[in-house]
Formats: structure tokens, C-alpha cells, sequence
């Protein structure tokens, strides 16, 4: 099994960053909601954020047949006939099993 350093690389900046725009975003919404406790501030943030969410992913389902991407609603192949669980198992595990 090999391990894309890359990928992990990149996924580990995006959490990073998102955080800090989270922090950024979190505080600024307080910062227009000055008054209580801050449930307001946080509702309304929490909104928006999910607002935000829903609209980018419709907007990258409506690029996936743009993007070439293939939408398969079961990524798991069906194992041959006969072959059933064991189709999934390593096969040293297999072997000793049977």
C-alpha cells in the first residue's frame, strides 16, 4: 500500500486553513452581533456556513459531468458468483480460514 504524500500534504493545509477562516469568520459575526451572550452571533454563523456549504456542493455536482468525473451510487464491486465474502478478504487470511 502506498501512501500519496501529497494528497495528505494538501488535505492537511485545507484543514488548517479552513480553521483559521473559521476563527476569522466566527469572530467577525460577533464582532457585528456584539450584544449577549453570543447564541445570535452563533446561529447566524452556523447558518451561513451551512448555507455556504449546501450551495458549493450543488455547485460540484453540477460540474461533475463537466469534470468527467463518473457518479457510481455503489463504489464496492459485486464479488464473482461463488466467490462471496472471501472475495473482499486478503487471501492470507483467506487461507487460513478455510
Amino acid at each position: 500500500m502506498s501512501i500519496d504524500y501529497v494528497a495528505l500534504a494538501t488535505t492537511t493545509m485545507g484543514v488548517t486553513v479552513s480553521l483559521a477562516w473559521n476563527s476569522a469568520a466566527n469572530k467577525f459575526t460577533r464582532y457585528l452581533f456584539p450584544y449577549g451572550d453570543g447564541v445570535i452571533a452563533s446561529m447566524i454563523y452556523a447558518g451561513t456556513v451551512t448555507a455556504l456549504v449546501i450551495l458549493m456542493a450543488l455547485m460540484f455536482n453540477q460540474m461533475q459531468p463537466i469534470m468527467g468525473a463518473s457518479h457510481s451510487s455503489d463504489p464496492v464491486p459485486e464479488p464473482a458468483l461463488g466467490e462471496g465474502v472471501s472475495a473482499f478478504v486478503p487471501k492470507p487470511i483467506v487461507s487460513l480460514v478455510r
